[in-house]
């Protein structure tokens, strides 16, 4: 599986956890599988013009699913920002924006233990060198290739147990693997069909009227709309359609536990040495 070198061209990366407010200054360290691929999804579609998802890239996608990525992450510090946004409302809010300082010289490298075919790798190819901003849009990335295909030596990686001491946990999002989102959609679907029917009765029966025995075509379509047919769809859905549907955790999406240095994302810069001065002798 050929590595890639993440390099922050401003110097920031810039993104928020899963389920946290941007205002409590929380850093997603390293990158999460669930925003690298959907990273790669909307590559797709504003690079590569794709005006829907090849059967290729959802061969792809399905496959990295199967496991999270593995990082070799360079040192960064942190650093954040504070200004004024303006709202719908005609106002503004403060922000507070934090971001780990990682430097424009020192990459991040990635790797997922997986088997590609040669068509699906060259696709990831693709989408990786025309990827141009991982987070937030200020997050500007450069992607390139490893200079060889040696497997990376990862300094953090997703294990339920810590490899070794001086790690940490971080919680991350991922896609689920598509044999366990559909195994999970049926089950989902046969549940709310069935809660969808009780409801149902329940109206009929306090209207006086003949309690039915399934759902209409449209009450199933209605149902089913609400989990997305493939791992493909799960990751076109947007933050602000799931939100509305009342979604907490995106359907189809997993917490992996991925073990990284203690404390990397505590670090302070180091104050800058000055050479000494030699004192003046009064005149």
């Amino acid at each position: 599986m050929p590595r890639y070198e993440i390099r922050f061209l401003a110097g920031r990366y810039h993104a928020t956890p899963w389920g946290r407010h941007v205002n409590e200054g929380a850093i997603e360290w390293p990158p999460s599988p669930w925003r690298i691929t959907r990273a790669l999804l909307a590559t797709g579609f504003s690079k590569l013009g794709w005006s829907d998802v090849p059967d290729l890239a959802g061969e792809l996608f399905a496959t990295l699913a199967e496991h999270p990525p593995v990082f070799r992450l360079p040192d960064v510090t942190v650093g954040h920002m504070r200004h004024y946004m303006p709202d719908d409302r005609g106002k503004t809010d403060k922000v507070l924006d934090a971001f780990a300082w990682v430097g424009r010289d020192r990459p991040l490298s990635l790797e997922w233990p997986v088997v590609l075919s040669a068509e699906a790798e060259h696709l990831l190819d693709d989408l990786l060198l025309n990827l141009t901003f991982l987070g937030r849009a200020e997050s500007w990335v450069e992607v390139q290739r490893a200079d060889d295909d040696a497997p990376l030596r990862p300094s953090c990686e997703a294990a339920e147990t810590a490899p070794r001491a001086g790690l940490e946990a971080v919680r991350s999002l991922a896609p689920l693997p598509e044999g366990e989102y559909l195994d999970w959609r049926s089950q989902q679907v046969a549940r709310a069909r069935g809660e969808a029917l009780e409801r149902a009765q329940a109206a009929a029966l306090a209207k006086g009227k003949k309690l039915p025995t399934k759902l209409s075509k449209a009450q199933q379509a209605k149902v089913e709309g609400a989990f997305p047919e493939t791992l493909t769809a799960v990751l076109r859905n947007g933050t602000h359609a799931l939100q509305k549907q009342g979604w907490s955790q995106p359907p189809g999406t997993r917490w992996v536990s991925y073990w990284r240095p203690a404390g990397c994302l505590t670090q302070r810069p180091r104050p800058a040495r000055r050479p000494p001065t030699r004192a003046t002798p009064p005149k």
